[in-house]
């Protein structure tokens, strides 16, 4: 569900329309995966449809500009003892809306 909700986030704060999204959604569950229940999997389309209905009647004419979506970011991981980055590992991530 997290990746398909996203998707249609990121589409609607690119300017495509509600209706285009659901099409998006419903397409992204045309095809049952085998390890699926067919009922569970019909109730999670159609929850990311509610929920993106909702979200549209909320925030649609507030007046919000959408300057990123899905940002994606890397830092480095800092040592706070020595103030060196670690050479192994950073902080990465994704902010999913800037406004």
């Amino acid at each position: 569900m997290g990746p398909n909700w996203h998707n249609a986030l990121e589409a609607i704060g690119n300017g495509v329309d509600r209706d285009t999204v659901i099409g998006q959604i419903r397409e992204a569950y045309a095809e049952l995966p085998m390890a699926f229940d067919p009922v569970e999997w019909s109730y999670e389309c159609e929850t990311l449809e509610r929920l993106l209905c909702g979200y549209v009647w909320r925030w649609d004419g507030a007046g919000i500009t959408h300057l990123a979506n899905e940002q994606g970011f890397r830092l480095p991981l800092v040592n706070p003892d020595t103030g060196k980055p670690s050479a192994n590992w950073e902080w990465a991530g994704k902010i999913d809306k800037i406004i």
